[in-house]
């Protein structure tokens, strides 16, 4: 520090300069020199050494009106500097306050004129200080000082604070400051041990990433509030005092938790835990699905190895649930080797309500022959009905209402879909029973000029038989099995109603017959014929009965006689005409009978093949089209029988017979047989050699009618064998087909892909520097060199790489050549001068 002059500013003109330092240094040095980091101290104009210790450096001392040993955050404090020093009595002093990072901390204030306020800038911070004035430089005692100043603590707690204070005691020797004292001392001023002091704790076990790890604040002095901080956390920070916090890395993490009470806060204290890796975990469907009541979803948590999982809230241990009832749900992972836990997102289950229904209708469940009815659906949130007939989808309505018909009997039930597309379960089932009505099997009649009579044929469900003449209303029970009307007209018609009683829906059944009685003649007789006949086959019509007559018949106007019947064959369809003469009453006219036969004709036959020549075992038999049945047989054994004209034989030999069997309605036409002649197919396959670029392919079956060969589907000649120049396909592969034809048209193909050698690279070259014996050769091939044999390849006629060494260091070479096939090689040499390629060719 610099010496403080205490001489009158004004005695002598000659001590003006001198005056001017003095009154400079009295009034205090200026910022910088506490001795704190970074700053120098007073002996840097006084001289002298800087005293650190000693009993008069144990006389600075530094107070300050604190509570509880230390300060309390952004509370004012009177503090002041006190020292003695015997023989002294001339003193000056400065002090800043720094944290622990030596930044300044706290606000100086000067309460007297004993003491100023100046700054400095110390490593580009401005630090503040208190420091004597020219009137402070004196003593307030004998051999004493003292000054007082005001000092602010800063707004938190920052830990300790330190007091650089630099004292200096003068000889009050104005020419010379060889006897000035220099004391630098530093005083430590800690948190007032009235504020809190925070106590973090956690007693989570595992720790482990992704999950809540419940921190504990807890601190001295009754804390009234909690400051968390949470480095890189979920959250970051917190003002709970146990809070829950999660990482999502691994590795170690810093809680930092600060605490307050009435009087200030604390310094922060910090907690490190070690976090160790969670197991994913999540569910594969996703986040929500949506499903009908009743119905229920298969959830399933994504695979990790070494885990245990439990569904919450269901609280099953399985990765795969069932689920029906709405909620949200998550799975908890838990790893088998740390036992680190991780929850997963909630999947959220929505379940909808289904709809309800119920059917009725209105005309009851018995009908006879066939129902008609309106069906009704009543029931809760349906958007579309689904109606069933026997469990078969007939109908999808919007409408709650379904007109159905049938003709037997039903089992309707209906299912009710709502606007979620929800589906209800079946409804009631309402049984439609069909009564058909019972006739008789058979109902016959004869009749003449007087007399109708019907005979049946009872059926066990005819409970009773009534009949109506000419519509009359008036029904008469008769027999279960005939009817016979007396005293009719001749020549006359009647309308006979005859009705079968049954117990049952229908009640009744009626049969209707128009009958005409006889004209004239009381000749009874029955008609007997079928009605349909194949052309080409006799029609037999017959007239039974008349035995017992006398009579003459003519058929289609011929002569009348006694025969009874006729047989004929008809071309076409027509109307046979029956004329029937009572010869016991010539006075009537004839009994008129006309008789209606269809003819069915055949399809034309000149399709029909007779034998056949194939060059497979494989036929296909085709017959016209139009016939409602085909059969197909092989040597007298049915192979197909159906509605296709056409069947396809396999597996064929030579000889067999196919013959076929076509009907509709009464006629059948015969097809066949049809002989087959099955020949042998050509043999397609070839080989080749090879002469440099040009290639010779032979056939291997050599009396064919025809040869053709192509090249990548480009035809090349007609002839074998084939000589080609495949130079054009050099270094390409190529797919070389042939196609032959036998003298019976037989035909069939093969082909065979070679991949063709770059003859540029392989000429023949004069061999100066290499001699290779024999050539021809049969077992061995020789190879001399003036030079060392580098490398040594033989490739055959068609590329393939017969032989090859590598890497010598000999001048000759002798290859063994028993395996090889006869033909042309190509040998490729190389020594440390030149390459050369040249062609040999075994021999047997």
């Amino acid at each position: 520090m610099k010496k403080k002059i205490l001489f009158n500013l004004f005695i002598g003109i000659g001590f003006i300069v001198f005056l001017t330092s003095a009154i400079t240094n009295a009034s205090g040095p200026g910022g910088g020199y506490t001795n704190a980091p970074n700053e120098s101290s007073c002996v840097s104009c006084h001289g002298g050494s800087l005293v650190t210790s000693g009993s008069n450096w144990d006389r600075v001392n530094l107070k300050g009106n604190f509570v509880g040993n230390g300060y309390v955050p952004d509370s004012t404090y009177t503090m002041e500097v006190t020292f003695k020093q015997t023989g002294r009595s001339k003193f000056g002093f400065q002090v800043t306050s720094l944290n622990s990072a030596n930044d300044p901390i706290g606000t100086f204030t000067n309460t007297n004129s004993r003491t100023s306020r100046v700054t400095a800038s110390v490593n580009s911070k401005t630090r503040e200080y208190i420091q004597h004035t020219s009137t402070g430089t004196a003593n307030v005692g004998t051999d004493s000082t003292r000054w007082t100043f005001s000092w602010k603590a800063p707004n938190s707690n920052v830990g300790k604070i330190s007091f650089y204070v630099v004292v200096m005691a003068t000889d009050n020797n104005s020419t010379n400051n060889s006897g000035d004292i220099v004391y630098s001392k530093k005083f430590d001023i800690d948190p007032s041990n009235l504020l809190p002091k925070a106590q973090p704790t956690t007693n989570t076990s595992p720790l482990c990433t992704n999950n809540g790890i419940v921190f504990n604040g807890a601190g001295t002095n009754s804390p009234t509030s909690y400051s968390w901080r949470f480095i890189n956390g979920t959250p970051t920070t917190s003002t709970l005092q146990n809070p829950s916090v999660s990482w999502g890395t691994t590795g170690q993490k810093l809680a930092i938790l600060t605490v307050k009470n009435n009087l200030g806060t604390s310094a922060p204290d910090t907690v490190k835990v070690t976090l160790l890796q969670s197991p994913s975990a999540s569910i594969a469907n996703g986040a929500s699905a949506t499903i009908c009541k009743g119905d229920s979803i298969l959830v399933s948590a994504n695979s990790v190895i070494n885990t245990s999982y439990l569904w919450s809230p269901i609280n099953k241990p399985t990765r795969t649930v069932y689920l029906k009832d709405s909620g949200n749900y998550r799975v908890r992972v838990t790893s088998n080797i740390n036992g680190c836990s991780n929850f997963s997102p909630n999947f959220r289950l929505n379940v909808l309500d289904v709809p309800t229904i119920s059917i009725s209708n209105n005309k009851g469940t018995s009908f006879c022959g066939s129902f008609k009815d309106t069906f009704y659906a009543q029931g809760t949130n349906m958007d579309t009905i689904l109606w069933y007939n026997n469990n078969q989808l007939i109908a999808k309505t919007s409408a709650k209402k379904l007109f159905i018909t049938g003709n037997q009997s039903s089992a309707i039930s209906a299912k009710a879909k709502s606007t979620t597309s929800c589906l209800s379960t079946v409804s009631n089932l309402i049984n439609i029973n069909v009564v058909k009505k019972v006739y008789p099997s058979m109902i016959s009649s004869s009749k003449t000029t007087s007399t109708i009579k019907l005979v049946w044929t009872k059926n066990q469900l005819i409970t009773g038989t009534s009949y109506e003449l000419n519509n009359s209303g008036n029904f008469i029970n008769v027999s279960d099995s005939f009817v016979e009307l007396s005293g009719l007209n001749p020549a006359t018609s009647y309308q006979i109603k005859l009705r079968f009683s049954q117990n049952n829906v229908c009640q009744n059944a009626d049969s209707v017959l128009n009958i005409k009685t006889n004209d004239c003649s009381n000749i009874s007789y029955t008609l007997s014929s079928t009605n349909r006949v194949c052309k080409g086959s006799p029609l037999k019509v017959e007239l039974k009965g008349l035995y017992l007559a006398n009579y003459s018949v003519s058929f289609n106007n011929a002569a009348f006689g006694l025969d009874s019947s006729i047989t004929f064959n008809p071309i076409k369809s027509d109307t046979l005409l029956i004329k029937i003469i009572d010869s016991s009453a010539l006075n009537c006219l004839p009994i008129i009978e006309k008789f209606a036969y269809v003819v069915d004709t055949l399809f034309d036959n000149n399709s029909n093949p007779r034998n056949q020549s194939v060059c497979s075992n494989v036929y296909t038999y085709a017959l016209p089209s139009g016939y409602s049945n085909y059969k197909f047989y092989k040597n007298g054994i049915l192979s197909a029988d159906g509605s296709s004209n056409s069947f396809e034989y396999t597996n064929l030999n030579d000889g067999d017979q196919l013959t076929a069997i076509c009907k509709i309605n009464t006629c059948e036409m015969n097809y066949g047989p049809v002989v087959m002649n099955v020949n042998e197919s050509p043999n397609p396959a070839f080989t080749f050699s090879r002469n440099w670029y040009n290639y010779t392919f032979v056939a291997t079956q050599s009396n064919l009618t025809s040869y053709t060969w192509s090249i990548n589907n480009s035809v090349i000649n007609n002839s074998n064998p084939q000589l080609i120049d495949l130079r054009p396909y050099a270094a390409n592969s190529v797919n070389v087909v042939l196609k032959v034809r036998n003298s019976i048209n037989c035909t069939d193909s093969s082909s065979q892909t070679i991949n063709v050698p770059d003859f540029s690279s392989i000429d023949i070259q004069s061999a100066s520097n290499f001699n290779t014996y024999p050539n021809p050769f049969k077992e061995v091939l020789n190879i001399n060199s003036t030079g060392v044999l580098k490398s040594v390849k033989v490739l055959n006629s068609i590329g393939q790489l017969v032989f090859e060494t590598k890497d010598n260091e000999e001048q000759s070479l002798k290859i063994d050549t028993k395996d090889w096939q006869k033909g042309i090689y190509f040998v490729y040499l190389e020594s440390e001068t030149e390459q050369i390629h040249f062609k040999v060719v075994k021999i047997e």
